[in-house]
């Protein structure tokens, strides 16, 4: 992960699985720690993996960013990570863009 300005945070470990799920969070959770800003941006454009994983990823980090009074914003998605959020009932909680990849 690359933290290119104040509030966007870059993700770039790619495939996400089950055997690193915990180190991936935790590692962007110390970026969103260390950035000054009220609003991020997190572009995941290469997280290509769309499964439960990533979900639950993007959950924890909004669920981060909303304990410590943040918005964050997920960028670059790929198609089949929209369909996953859309059909488990998320697009309403998480701040998405709308324009897939």
């Amino acid at each position: 992960m690359t933290q290119s300005q104040t509030s966007d945070i870059r993700f770039t470990a790619d495939p996400v699985s089950w055997d690193n799920a915990d180190q991936v969070r935790e590692d962007v959770l110390e970026l969103l720690r260390s950035s000054n800003s009220d609003q991020l941006t997190l572009d995941c454009a290469t997280m290509v993996n769309a499964n439960s994983v990533s979900v639950a990823l993007l959950v924890a980090w909004h669920r981060f960013a909303v304990l410590h009074g943040r918005q964050v914003r997920f960028v670059n998605l790929n198609a089949r990570l929209h369909e996953i959020i859309h059909f488990s009932g998320l697009a309403g909680l998480l701040a998405i863009d709308e324009a897939a990849g």
